[in-house]
């Protein structure tokens, strides 16, 4: 009697503070978050204090100044302004002036960035001197007479499709289907076993992948990112994380990263020479390299590596047709940042390009320039998310903060709850974007979270989503099990959700320290951990097998 007792006192504190204390992540960040922002000020602080000699360098710190909202009046807004016109008069200065790949598509982006209307003129021209650089197999890589001139450089590669991708999204320019399908057909032939991308691509002429050297993760994330833009701009859709997972090289199931044949959206074509099953078996293989290998401060590039990530995980949010407000790797991001950071404002991490440039690139990472860039241009691509999902089916569409969201779905949360029961109905789209109501009745919350506890096994991700943050929210010591046993969803973004709702519904906010891209090993020591700390709770326990 004396441990039942026992057993409901701990219940009835642990629900009242589940009442009491409000649900605020702990330790995440946007580029909003007061702490970001001193970051970042400090950083724009150094850069405005330095003379900057090299003009590669200067038009990427004034791209950097630009995104962080610094006028165009900045001195070296304006020094790389004058420099950037000076090279473009002409084809001929461009050819001349302008040696690497790297200088041509940073100052288009800069332009784009300065006023794409205005500039669209040597913006042009730009892009038609990538065009006639790209190599005959399809990559960018050193001009002819260096060592490896004859092969594509993956680094180089990224840029120019970045490029392409910012002229066609401001209107300013467009490059040639044919070069974009080049372009990712030789991505896809050097791409490792493994999924990774080496340094100077090994180009089999084939499909059938051979080993590639300095395999490392700034160029894993120009190539699995590059392959993102270039699908949406050939018009591929990218939804692959949904449903049955394919060929998963041995993966255990809660690890498994899947491919799925979605649908063509309507009115857009996609490209009928470019194979889809190859392109999408290579962004499955890409996404699961990183997810066995992330970490968040590589020995190499670091700060230039943070840049890439960010654009490889935007272009893949928006292909999965999601927006994380407080990701993982941000986060992780911000945190090793934040201790990085130099006195006088500077970052100068390991092997990478020298305080100036690292600073720049540490900038447009924790504004999150990428994702900026997609919202900004939104309404440019008559009404298709930038890589090629479409909007939800019911067609009810606004603007909000420069992104395309539904607008709410007027109902009942039991008539919600229908809806997401049936992945085929007009609404799902948008009821699966909500944030589902707590019922008000007991009678009612019961229902709901019944019926919750059962659309954690639904085949659609988004309804397990929905499932699990609401059975989170609702902060019940009874849907422990189920939220223990959503750890090992074969979508990570649920596993992730599942490790939220119970660091919040136990008050144990670091957990058993599940991190946001763990191992088998680590998954299932987590559940192991959790259910012993539910049975000490509750001892007749039961858990979803």
């Amino acid at each position: 009697m004396i441990q039942r007792n026992k057993r409901a006192v701990i219940r009835v504190c642990l629900v009242l503070s589940c009442l009491l204390i409000p649900t605020v992540s702990a330790n995440a960040f946007t580029p909003e978050s007061p702490e970001v922002q001193r970051l970042v000020r400090k950083g724009i602080n150094f850069l405005n204090s330095t003379d900057i000699y090299s003009e590669e360098r200067r038009v990427l710190v004034a791209l950097a100044l630009l995104k962080a909202d610094e006028p165009e009046s900045n001195r070296l807004v304006q020094a790389a302004r004058k420099d950037c016109l000076d090279w473009c008069i002409s084809e001929e200065m461009i050819e001349g002036r302008l040696s690497s790949i790297y200088q041509i598509a940073v100052v288009g982006l800069f332009l784009c960035e300065l006023d794409p209307t205005l500039y669209r003129p040597q913006i042009k021209l730009l892009i038609k001197e990538l065009e006639k650089r790209q190599k005959v197999f399809g990559g960018w890589g050193y001009p002819e007479g260096r060592p490896d001139w004859p092969t594509g450089d993956t680094s180089m590669t990224q840029y120019a499709i970045l490029f392409a991708w910012t002229a066609k999204a401001t209107g300013a320019a467009k490059m040639s289907d044919e070069k974009i399908r080049n372009a990712t057909n030789w991505l896809l032939r050097t791409q490792d076993p493994l999924g990774g991308w080496g340094y100077q691509g090994e180009d089999p002429g084939s499909f059938r992948r051979v080993e590639q050297e300095e395999v490392r993760h700034s160029l894993a994330a120009a190539g699995v990112g590059s392959l993102y833009i270039c699908s949406g701009m050939l018009g591929f859709t990218n939804d692959q994380l949904n449903q049955k997972a394919v060929d998963d090289n041995g993966l255990p199931p809660a690890l498994e990263l899947i491919v799925t044949q979605v649908p063509t959206v309507e009115g857009r074509k996609p490209d009928e020479v470019l194979s889809e099953p190859i392109l999408k078996t290579a962004i499955r293989d890409g996404d699961k390299w990183f997810y066995k290998n992330y970490i968040i401060n590589p020995p190499e590039y670091t700060a230039y590596y943070l840049y890439i990530l960010e654009r490889y995980k935007s272009f893949k949010d928006v292909a999965e047709g999601r927006t994380t407000k407080e990701p993982g790797w941000y986060n992780d991001g911000v945190r090793m940042l934040r201790e990085k950071q130099n006195g006088n404002g500077a970052w100068d991490l390991q092997s990478g390009n020298g305080k100036t440039a690292d600073t720049a690139f540490v900038i447009l990472f924790l504004l999150r320039n990428t994702q900026k860039a997609i919202a900004k241009q939104a309404d440019s691509f008559d009404g298709l998310l930038v890589a090629g999902r479409g909007l939800p089916k019911s067609g009810k569409m606004k603007m909000k903060n420069g992104q395309i969201v539904g607008t709410p779905f007027q109902g009942s949360s039991s008539s919600l709850i229908e809806i997401l029961e049936n992945e085929s109905h007009p609404d799902f789209d948008s009821v699966a974007r909500m944030s589902m109501p707590i019922a008000k009745t007991p009678k009612a919350l019961a229902t709901q979270q019944q019926k919750m506890r059962r659309l954690v096994r639904a085949e659609s991700y988004e309804a397990r989503m929905v499932a699990v943050k609401t059975l989170s929210k609702i902060c019940n010591l009874d849907n422990v099990p189920i939220l223990i046993y959503a750890l090992s969803d074969p979508d990570p973004r649920v596993s992730r959700e599942a490790r939220n709702g119970l660091r919040f519904v136990s008050r144990k906010f670091e957990g058993f320290g599940l991190s946001d891209n763990p191992s088998k090993t680590d998954i299932v020591a987590a559940i192991e951990e959790w259910k012993a700390w539910y049975l000490e709770i509750r001892p007749d326990a039961r858990f979803e097998g």
